[in-house]
């Protein structure tokens, strides 16, 4: 055997010897187990995440002591109203004045914000009576209008021949108590006088027998205007509902620009429309729309609280007189109710509509003035003077729904299929305010603690005599289950159903039996 493989021999018998002497001794020390890559730091104890219910970020043991537990249940979700967009006062004074957007930028009764500019119709009621104002909107900020004295304006109008034109009726936008126009009629030599309030943006509105209407703008300051107006030949639109005709008088017709808009056409004041309602049809579905100019294109469209809306007819004017024929379409079914506040007390001129689908109810046409929504697809109403309405319900009645609309109070949208017939339709007034609760103590001189489940789960430790208020995610109407416990240990527990929040309200924690 070679020297080379007796000394390998001798080493390795070396080598099993020594490893037999270590394993009799029993000393063995194990190696620690490879740590898996995915979890290169473990943790000492599990964490365990929160259960259904458990406040996130709060102490997950509940607490020792009187403690009220609130639960929200969402039954609907109301509409704010429109938010402010112009805000009057007496000038003398500085009192305020209510007013309301009619047409234009900020007449939507859904607009999100109050970021759109543009012209606007504003009526703004004063102690003589209401006042219609044409105001520039800027974007944020709400405009100040201001109103003082009158002023008498005087002038006179005069036919395309130049002479005197009398029984013309000049208007500057202004209502007397009684809620009718505040007019001025030309004498023999075609003058009028009218005290009007001073102001910018009042309009001057001049109607003749045959002529067309005259319109114009203007700032009332001292020394009052001198306002002569020159009046053109004008064209009537004959409009008759073509087809049967059913509670004609509830329809109206309205007149709409079409195309390129002529410059005699340009200066038509379509915001009339906006004020008056358009022009009432009689019980044979007639109606006549005067005062146009004898140059352009218009569109006739007709509302019927019980006819979906269908498409406007176009109309070339020319002469004195044209003719329009429109046809409607009757809804399959129709509802009548009533709209009351949260008093039940009846809701006179709330909008209603009802269609299959979304309806868009948002900003109005700030270059025409035209009446807000005038085109929103299905059917359309306004309550009268107790409430009451008919609306017809299109398509579908299962797939229908109705959307209810009043300034100063919640709108609210129901599935036509649950509005009975002669049902009450309440809009509850609009409160201001962020919508939230406030939870009175369960007891005098005692600390507690006050759980919601709204987001993700709230717990509060409050002091004696102290209450607990917490936001709602949005106005609407609401069940709050509250639940009062000693410890472990439940101790009442009490349901406040249907609550309408449309700004913040308060809740009496439940007491002891």
């Amino acid at each position: 055997m070679q020297r080379g493989s007796v000394l390998f021999l001798l080493f390795v018998a070396i080598a099993a010897l020594g490893g037999w002497l270590w394993w009799s001794t029993g000393d063995v020390l194990p190696l620690p187990p490879p740590t898996p890559p995915h979890q290169a730091n473990p943790p000492s104890t599990p964490i365990e995440a929160p259960g259904p219910g458990t406040p996130q970020d709060q102490d997950p043991v509940p607490p020792n002591g009187v403690r009220v537990r609130v639960e929200v249940v969402i039954r609907e979700r109301f509409v704010p109203p429109p938010l402010p967009r112009v805000l009057a006062r007496q000038t003398v004074d500085g009192a305020p004045l209510p007013a309301h957007v009619v047409a234009g930028a900020g007449a939507g009764f859904d607009a999100a914000v109050a970021s759109n500019a543009g012209s606007a119709l504003v009526v703004i009621d004063t102690a003589a009576g209401r006042a219609a104002r044409l105001v520039a909107l800027a974007a944020g900020e709400p405009a100040v209008y201001e109103v003082a004295g009158a002023l008498a304006v005087r002038g006179v109008v005069r036919g395309a021949d130049g002479l005197p034109l009398r029984d013309a009726r000049v208007w500057f936008g202004e209502y007397g108590p009684d809620g009718q126009r505040r007019e001025a009629i030309t004498d023999a030599t075609g003058e009028y006088e009218l005290p009007v309030l001073v102001g910018s943006g009042v309009p001057c509105i001049v109607q003749a027998p045959g002529q067309a209407i005259a319109a114009r703008t203007l700032v009332v300051a001292a020394p009052p205007p001198v306002v002569d107006v020159v009046l053109q030949p004008g064209c009537a639109i004959d409009v008759q509902i073509a087809g049967f005709a059913r509670a004609m008088t509830t329809a109206r017709a309205f007149v709409l620009p079409r195309g390129s808009v002529a410059t005699e056409l340009a200066q038509w004041p379509f915001w009339l429309q906006a004020l008056d309602g358009g022009t009432p049809l009689d019980a044979t579905g007639r109606a006549t729309i005067a005062g146009l100019p004898r140059v352009g294109e218009v569109a006739v469209l007709v509302r019927h609280p019980e006819a979906p809306l269908g498409n406007s007819v176009p109309v070339v004017l020319k002469g004195e007189r044209v003719r329009a024929s429109v046809p409607l379409v009757y809804a399959p079914s129709t509802r009548t109710g009533r709209v009351v506040d949260g008093e039940r007390r009846p809701l006179a001129g709330a909008s209603l509509w009802a269609a299959s689908g979304s309806v868009q109810l948002g900003d109005g046409n700030s270059q025409r003035l035209l009446p807000p929504h005038l085109e929103a697809r299905g059917t359309a109403t306004t309550s009268a003077a107790d409430g009451a309405f008919v609306l017809g319900l299109p398509g579908d009645a299962a797939s229908a729904r109705v959307l209810v609309r009043c300034v100063g109070h919640a709108g609210r949208e129901f599935a036509a299929a649950a509005v009975a017939e002669g049902t009450e339709l309440v809009l509850p007034i609009w409160g201001g305010g962020e919508p939230q609760f406030t939870l009175q103590p369960p007891a005098g001189g005692v600390a507690w603690t006050a759980e919601c489940d709204l987001s993700g789960g709230v717990r509060e430790r409050v002091d004696a005599g102290q209450s607990f208020r917490l936001s709602l995610p949005h106005a609407g109407r609401f069940t709050f289950v509250l639940t009062l416990f000693d410890g472990a240990d439940v101790v009442a527990v009490h349901t406040v159903p249907d609550v309408d929040v449309t700004g913040p309200i308060e809740i009496e924690s439940p007491k002891r039996p």
